[in-house]
């Protein structure tokens, strides 16, 4: 089962198809909202547009715009261009040259890049090469592209992180290990709004539907003496559910994203990262609250406990033999409390959008009870993909207004 699931996440992140408006939308988050208060940045730049000048040299707002215009010209059909025309759009030419060095590779470089890839096994997960370079320079200074998605996810989606962190030196130089850092938080920030937005708009359709408690503010009342309680991240209390969430900016490693990982190497990293951080810090919330409550909340033998774990888009996707997976690891931490708790959940972000578009047209006060139910039912059967579960409810799954709302300020932020 756990070498079949490997191949599965790889198969999944393979095929996953962003929606265009998505993608920009989650860069405008990303890149163009500042630093949280709690980023460290002194080595990096004071914004992450900063951080991405210093790392690589070139502008941040005029790479997005090489690749804003070359995805709307290869969606329209235009897939070949040159670096002269590019020069006569005013395109720099320190970005130009960004583009041949490190976004595209000559036919005959990347025919031998393949080929050694070929030799660790089956290509059909590979994507890694495409997603970094994914034009081809088949002449001098004359290139194509490969494929529309991959140059905007290049230029102004998730690989915009690698580029930068792989530019500063990755965590052996203090600059790359600061750049992750902070970056770690940006996410949880990016996590945190969603949430926000939710609560705000649950509580405007039925006034004290759902109760948001933060991180900070748990651990200010729970504090004893010196010491700090560990918490997650946030907790939303709708009726009898209990819903505990922690956010991690944890990518699944090169090996898993393009299935030629191990069963062993792949347990090993989920047994780290989130069976013994993620899930123990759930269990300690999970214990706080029903000794001590919160204020306007009921924590009684009614209450159901829903431990979910947030992470990026090339996370860990939420399959069912993940899910059999992650319930079975997280028994002896979680299983074993003596309360109404389901099984943890890892959900990618792109999902929890999904839940938010669905409750902010359908039923905004709903939030917290629909993930619950999904869980229940992964919980007390066979696991079920979350969008599974919604096609099975009869929901449907209506896009967000926030991401037009961020794909617009990006675009006034690139102007």
């Amino acid at each position: 089962m756990q070498n079949q699931m490997v191949v599965e996440f790889a198969r999944m992140q393979t095929n996953a198809m962003m929606l265009p408006v998505m993608v920009l939308g989650d860069t405008y988050d990303t890149w163009f909202k500042g630093w949280p208060p709690a980023a460290p940045h002194n080595l990096i730049g004071d914004t992450p547009p900063a951080a991405f000048a210093a790392a690589t040299g070139v502008a941040l707002r005029d790479f997005a715009n090489l690749g804003l215009h070359l995805w709307g010209q290869a969606e329209k059909g235009d897939v070949e261009f040159t670096r002269t025309r590019l020069l006569d759009l005013a395109v720099g030419p320190e970005v130009t040259d960004k583009l041949k060095n490190t976004a595209s590779m000559p036919l005959a470089k990347y025919r031998k890049r393949l080929e050694k890839e070929r030799k660790k096994g089956a290509l059909a997960h590979r994507r890694y090469t495409f997603s970094e370079c994914p034009i081809i320079e088949f002449a001098d200074e004359e290139f194509i592209v490969l494929r529309p998605s991959w140059v905007l996810d290049r230029f102004c989606g998730q690989q915009l992180y690698w580029d930068t962190f792989f530019s500063f030196g990755t965590e052996k130089d203090p600059r790359g290990e600061q750049f992750s850092q902070s970056m770690n938080y940006v996410f949880e920030a990016t996590v945190g709004y969603l949430f926000r937005r939710a609560t705000k708009r649950a509580n405007k359709r039925v006034p004290g539907s759902i109760t948001l408690i933060t991180e900070s503010e748990m651990q200010e009342a729970w504090r004893t003496g010196g010491n700090t309680p560990s918490v997650c991240d946030w907790v939303l209390v709708s009726g009898k559910y209990c819903l505990l969430v922690d956010a991690t900016n944890h990518w699944l490693d090169e090996k898993a994203a393009q299935g030629y990982a191990t069963a062993e190497e792949y347990q090993v990293d989920v047994e780290d990262t989130f069976v013994n951080k993620k899930f123990e810090q759930l269990k300690s919330t999970i214990n706080l609250l029903s000794d001590h409550g919160w204020e306007g909340c009921t924590f009684d033998v009614e209450t159901v406990y829903v431990p979910l774990v947030v992470v990026p888009n090339a996370g860990v996707p939420a399959t069912v033999f993940a899910d059999i997976d992650t319930k079975m690891r997280a028994h002896p931490v979680l299983g074993q409390l003596g309360k109404n708790v389901t099984s943890p959940g890892i959900l990618i972000y792109f999902e929890m959008q999904v839940f938010e578009g669905l409750c902010e047209h359908r039923f905004p006060q709903r939030f917290v009870d629909v993930i619950a139910q999904w869980r229940l039912q992964c919980t007390a059967g066979m696991p079920i993909r979350p969008q599974s579960f919604l096609a099975l409810g009869g929901m449907d799954r209506p896009l967000s207004g926030y991401p037009t709302i961020a794909r617009n300020l990006l675009m006034k932020a690139l102007a």
